[in-house]
């Protein structure tokens, strides 16, 4: 039940129905094998691009 919450109304909301704080909700989410994070695949390829942009580091050449 809990899961579906945060599917529909967010990730406050379940924790609340389920009495926990967001990291304790991810811990079990993760235990499950439940994705907390669901991007669609523009999303996802941009999130990566922006963090290779940033974060990568180039060679010199």
């Amino acid at each position: 039940m809990g899961i579906a919450l945060f599917h529909a109304a967010g990730i406050s909301a379940a924790c609340e129905f389920a009495g926990i704080d967001r990291y304790r909700f991810y811990e079990e989410c993760a235990k499950r094998d439940i994705p907390v994070v669901n991007y669609d695949p523009g999303e996802l390829e941009a999130e990566l691009k922006t963090l290779r942009d940033c974060c990568v580091p180039r060679k010199k050449g």
